[in-house]
């Protein structure tokens, strides 16, 4: 697995990206079910630094995984790519397509109060663990880290000048 920092249009960091080699012996298919029931599903979360638990998930903003729905993956070695964000970013920046930046809601930072954001972003540098399910069947939850480490605070300080606002929680 490799990783890196996502940028925006304007390259400041917004999130990870994560590329990856998935090899299928017998080739995955959706059998006409979306999202397929047995589907690989992929997750990226920054654990606490007192390990009680997890500091923050990433949101996936986009994944070659999504594949399998249309067509499935051949017998064979493929190359996935998947694109995050930090949960805490406007939906705006998660989902551009669905949630459009014309609603305030949409570009809103995702916080449960004040202390919460002073918390998460007071964190230091620290790197991000990969879970693929699902439910951790095929790279179990803490076995398998970015090879690069990330602050939340850089993803968040780049983040205004994309119409980001802070809004009650």
């Amino acid at each position: 697995m490799s990783d890196e920092p996502l940028s925006s249009t304007h390259g400041h960091p917004i999130g990870i990206r994560r590329t990856f080699q998935v090899n299928f012996p017998r080739a995955l298919n959706s059998l006409g079910q979306e999202p397929p029931a047995d589907s690989p599903s992929a997750e990226l979360y920054m654990p606490d630094p007192s390990q009680k638990g997890t500091l923050m998930y990433f949101a996936n903003r986009s994944s070659t995984l999504r594949d399998v729905a249309h067509g499935g993956f051949a017998v064979g070695t493929t190359t996935v790519t998947i694109d995050t964000l930090p949960a805490f970013m406007p939906l705006l920046l998660q989902m551009p397509s669905a949630f459009p930046g014309t609603e305030e809601r949409n570009r809103c930072f995702r916080w449960e109060n004040t202390a919460d954001r002073q918390w998460r972003l007071a964190t230091g540098p620290q790197r991000a663990y990969l879970e693929i399910g699902p439910y951790s069947r095929y790279v179990p939850r803490g076995s398998l880290a970015t090879s690069g480490v990330y602050q939340l605070s850089d993803f968040y300080a780049s983040i205004p000048a994309k119409g980001a606002v802070e809004c009650r929680p």
